[in-house]
């Protein structure tokens, strides 16, 4: 109960500040928010520590490849354009993780928020 209770507050940090980024300023430019994050998550391992060091290497890893430090962040263009840009920049981000082992299964996923429409999912 203690691991899902951990595991439930971690993931509620991840999402509760905001980045700022942008893409290709077209004529239907406007800001488009975005969200990250595990949308789910199996840890097969028995620490605690690693599976949270797991778990910070896939944020990592994606918020430098879309030049955010946090899980919430926003885009100015038209919706079409940034994604275009975050799933090239998503792609980039699996691509520094495809040599790593994890002892964990997860999927990591990133949604238009305004589309309401997922763009990347990320399934290790």
């Amino acid at each position: 109960m203690k691991k899902i209770y951990s595991i439930f507050a971690i993931l509620m940090m991840m999402t509760v500040a905001l980045g700022f980024t942008s893409c290709s300023s077209d004529d239907d430019s406007k800001t488009i928010f975005y969200s990250m994050g595990f949308s789910s998550y199996s840890y097969h391992g028995s620490s605690m520590s690693e599976m949270e060091a797991e778990m910070e290497v896939v944020e990592d890893a994606f918020q430098e490849a879309l030049g955010v430090n946090k899980n919430d962040f926003t885009m100015t263009g038209s919706s079409k354009s940034c994604d275009k840009d975050v799933v090239a920049k998503c792609k980039a981000a699996e691509a520094s993780l495809s040599g790593r082992t994890f002892k964990s299964s997860f999927t990591f996923k990133v949604t238009n928020v305004n589309d309401n429409k997922a763009v990347y999912n990320f399934t290790k």
